[in-house]
């Protein structure tokens, strides 16, 4: 499943392209000293002193505030330029149907829990819901690494999803399966569904495989190690394409909406030009409340929908409905000072503090410097030692610009109805899916307004 970190980092690219992240309501000035550790060697790195630019994010939980290292490059970051030019929205005649997605997390829950099972398949009816993401149930492996799948209940779940006209495509994620250590494991997972199978009857098999692997929430992807980590991504796609071949699978992958952008003005190769021929298709995470705009989901969503039917691959525009925390990024930007400022200021800043291959990371608003100095104190730590960025650049990531939680579930509908009008005569254009059916089941159904 994507999490807040997508969002985040979505959002920094969307601030560098000059993009309004709206307003959070946070005072920061009543923020505690906020810290997380980060291994250097993650992101490439000797020391902190040797980064020019970088992106810590502000997690407001209410559970209380958290830290998340984004980013950390050795110089800036090249400037990044999105394709297309947003055309206008066409009159659109002939197939209205719509085709509605969505994922099912918690599949054990319902396999254990047959009243849980009923809500699911009520849920899918009413809500025309015409596809699921199905998250495989456990896998138990033998002695040779072969894994094959706990199926307790499974096949009589996906009998009811067909019977219903649903269909249902074997779900797995994780960031970890990017790196090059976990190709063949999952490759693995793969062949058991395919084992499955063949095993099951005609209406017990699952229709195809769907990855929710995202590469960029691995350390290092913001920063000197993102090749690396993108060429294991990609090597990653390759063998399960393979063993999805081998077991007549289709492919589906959840990509974010700015694997299109390009680095510095070249398009030639983005990492949507190198994905899109190793699957059938992608699911969008355009993550956005508002459907219109430059910051909507059309425009963020626009390249993605079009490459796809260019390369006559399938393309699904996912929404989000889970709950999400409001966030700010503090980018940091040229050489660090040596220590902490000698007083405190209206303004914040960001200490890193090396010690081995490791190093702890501190965001402090200025007014309260002498909590630091005495923290770091406490810790035998010398100012001399922090390396300290006070003079960057602040912006809110408000969650109600990502997610509908708080919205209902008609402002939900009318979104996939706008955009079903949009996109729908565009070849390939699969439909809308929306993450996640656990959280859009809990949403107020509201005024149905056509």
């Amino acid at each position: 499943m994507s999490n807040r970190r997508l969002a985040a980092f979505s959002d920094a690219l969307l601030i560098v392209l000059g993009l309004s992240a709206g307003v959070v309501n946070v005072s920061l000035a009543q923020l505690p000293i906020i810290r997380a550790s980060i291994c250097l060697s993650d992101w490439g790195l000797w020391s902190s002193r040797e980064i020019r630019w970088g992106e810590v994010t502000i997690i407001h939980m209410p559970s209380g505030d958290s830290l998340a290292v984004g980013s950390l490059r050795l110089t800036m970051p090249p400037v990044l330029t999105k394709r297309h030019v947003i055309p206008a929205v066409p009159a659109v005649t002939g197939d209205t149907a719509e085709h509605r997605a969505t994922w099912v997390w918690n599949t054990a829950d319902i396999l254990r829990r047959e009243t849980l099972r009923s809500e699911l398949l009520a849920f899918l009816e009413m809500e025309r819901l015409d596809r699921v993401f199905l998250q495989l149930p456990a896998t138990v492996g033998d002695s040779t690494g072969q894994r094959s799948l706990v199926a307790d209940g499974l096949a009589s779940l996906v009998v009811s999803l067909h019977a219903r006209g649903i269909g249902v495509v074997a779900m797995e994620g994780g960031a970890e399966f990017a790196r090059p250590g976990q190709h063949a494991a999952l490759a693995n997972i793969i062949r058991a569904v395919g084992d499955y199978n063949r095993r099951a009857a005609a209406d017990a098999r699952f229709d195809g495989i769907h990855l929710d692997v995202e590469p960029y929430l691995l350390p290092g992807f913001g920063g000197m190690r993102r090749a690396e980590i993108v060429s294991s991504y990609l090597a990653m796609l390759s063998a399960v394409r393979e063993q999805c071949r081998a077991d007549s699978l289709s492919l589906a992958v959840d990509i974010p909406f700015w694997f299109d952008i390009g680095d510095a003005g070249d398009t030639s190769s983005t990492i949507l030009d190198r994905v899109l021929p190793l699957v059938d298709e992608i699911c969008v995470m355009s993550y956005r409340t508002t459907v219109a705009g430059e910051n909507g989901i059309i425009a963020l969503a626009q390249d993605e929908v079009e490459a796809a039917a260019a390369a006559g691959k399938r393309v699904w525009i996912a929404i989000e409905t889970s709950p999400l925390p409001d966030e700010h990024l503090f980018t940091i930007s040229g050489p660090p000072r040596r220590g902490l400022p000698s007083q405190s200021a209206e303004t914040y800043l960001v200490a890193f503090y090396d010690h081995g291959d490791s190093a702890d990371v501190f965001f402090s608003p200025g007014i309260r410097l002498n909590d630091l100095r005495e923290m770091l104190g406490k810790e035998g730590r010398s100012d001399a030692s922090v390396s300290v960025w006070d003079r960057s650049y602040l912006s809110p990531l408000p969650a109600k610009n990502i997610t509908f939680a708080h919205r209902t579930r008609a402002e939900v509908n009318t979104a996939i109805r706008s955009l079903r009008k949009r996109f729908r005569a565009v070849p390939g254009f699969a439909g809308i899916a929306v993450h996640h059916w656990g959280s859009f089941r809990l949403l107020p159904p509201g005024a149905d307004v056509r």
